[in-house]
């Protein structure tokens, strides 16, 4: 059972161009050019999947919360195979 720390996108104090664009290109004018803080005062939030490899995945439809969350008001229940995918995959460099 993989358990990673998440953080809420309300979470995230962005400053520079969108670097969350919701498409298949991305925003490529945020490369270099954005900067996104965690405010200070939130906290990481503990995630436990069942998985049926050792691989969090985009895609990967045996991802599944083991127990219920809510992030930024919605609640999801545990099951239901599919419902956690990996959206983005960021290098972060210290400012």
């Amino acid at each position: 059972m993989p358990i990673f720390g998440a953080w809420q996108f309300s979470d995230l104090i962005v400053s520079g161009p969108d670097p969350f664009g919701s498409n298949a290109l991305a925003n490529a004018d945020a490369v270099g050019a954005t900067s996104f803080t965690i405010d200070a005062s939130a906290a990481v939030q503990m995630i436990d999947l069942t998985d049926d490899d050792t691989n969090l995945e985009d895609a990967d439809g045996s991802q599944e919360l083991s127990l219920p969350t809510t992030f930024d008001g919605i609640a999801w229940g545990a099951g239901a195979a599919g419902d956690v995918e990996i959206e983005y995959s960021y290098v972060t460099r210290p400012a």
